[in-house]
């Protein structure tokens, strides 16, 4: 693990790293559980503040982020890389705790090496066949999850509830939003491991996009049916987005960041969440733009009719895409990654 590599997924990946199969699930969705928190926090301090004292209020977070960080251990997956295991012990022996971490180095290390015996080129990213399962269900996780909706309706919370009508504020009703996103993120994080993440995602892309449609359908009669009388309902936005982020915090709003660690080998993982990073970002620009330009062009019910679309047809792909790695080490996730579904190796 390269230092100077920082942000939430090299968080999410570290956790990965130091976990045990048992809790890396609960744990590892503590990053994006960390994002929603903040996104709480700052919208009930916007609430009463401007932006430039909402933003001098949080400026001291940055240095004290820094400060912290200085004294956050080292994976130890970098040691073993480095070839230093003493250092190694005593990071996983802090991180996890115990005194005798002996045993875990030996399975850390024989996996390290085994992983490390592979090529690491960009070329072997795109031609190794286990590599270019990793990379494509990375790619189709965060592609998936961006056209869900999970970053776009967290920036136009407020747009929506506005366009939406209902009695309370759009600012309160977007700090419901987001406090309920963190609660339920917090109770999915440790409801995952129990259904596995295959089957969590697909359950919840799918019941995202049903949440989603119905949305579509409220927003499309009080724009285009001037008969319907939907003013009766102006509390269905506000509830079906907490239906949303229901069905999203056990799949959809949390999987992708946690698998991000699980899904490379050590030899080729920076190289592989590099390009990660890139889809990251210009899936967020995508996302956000798109959902600008239906409302505009489309109305208020085309983002959502878009999105509801999207998480049904994620909801079949992941059948075919996302790998299982619940309750599996590191090393057993590489090693069905090389395995076809018939057993033999690719």
């Amino acid at each position: 693990m390269e230092k100077e590599k920082t942000s939430p997924q090299i968080f999410a990946i570290v956790v990965c790293e130091i976990s045990t199969p048992k809790v890396r699930g609960t744990w590892g969705n503590f990053v994006a559980l960390g994002i929603f928190l903040g996104q709480f926090v700052i919208h009930v301090v916007g609430a009463y503040f401007t932006v430039s004292q909402t933003a001098l209020i949080f400026l001291p977070l940055g240095p004290l982020f820094f400060i912290l960080m200085l004294f956050v251990p080292e994976s130890p997956y970098y040691y073993i890389i480095k070839h230093r295991v003493e250092d190694a012990k005593r990071s996983l022996s802090k991180l996890r705790g115990k005194k005798d971490v002996d045993e875990d180095i030996t399975h850390i290390r024989q996996a390290i090496e085994r992983q490390m015996l592979l090529a690491a080129t960009w070329k072997e990213l795109f031609f190794v066949k286990m590599n270019r399962k990793a990379l494509f269900a990375g790619i189709f996780l965060r592609v998936s999850q961006q056209l869900g909706g999970v970053a776009s309706f967290n920036i136009y919370t407020q747009l929506i509830f506005e366009k939406a009508g209902t009695s309370l504020k759009p600012e309160n009703c977007s700090i419901i939003y987001t406090g309920i996103c963190f609660v339920f993120m917090a109770i999915g994080s440790f409801l995952g491991d129990r259904f596995g993440r295959k089957k969590a995602y697909i359950t919840s892309c799918f019941t995202c996009g049903v949440v989603l449609l119905l949305e579509a359908v409220y927003f499309y009669l009080d724009q285009e049916v001037p008969g319907a009388e939907v003013r009766r309902f102006n509390w269905f936005p506000l509830a079906g987005m907490i239906s949303y982020v229901i069905c999203s915090s056990f799949g959809l709003g949390t999987i992708p960041t946690l698998m991000l660690g699980e899904l490379f080998s050590a030899s080729i993982k920076t190289k592989g969440l590099t390009i990660l990073t890139f889809v990251f970002g210009i899936m967020l620009f995508v996302s956000n733009n798109l959902f600008y330009l239906l409302k505009q062009f489309v109305g208020m019910y085309g983002p959502f009719l878009c999105f509801g679309l999207c998480c049904l047809v994620s909801s079949v792909l992941s059948m075919f895409i996302v790998p299982e790695t619940s309750g599996k080490s590191l090393e057993q996730i590489q090693s069905s990654l090389e395995t076809k579904q018939d057993g033999q190796k690719v």
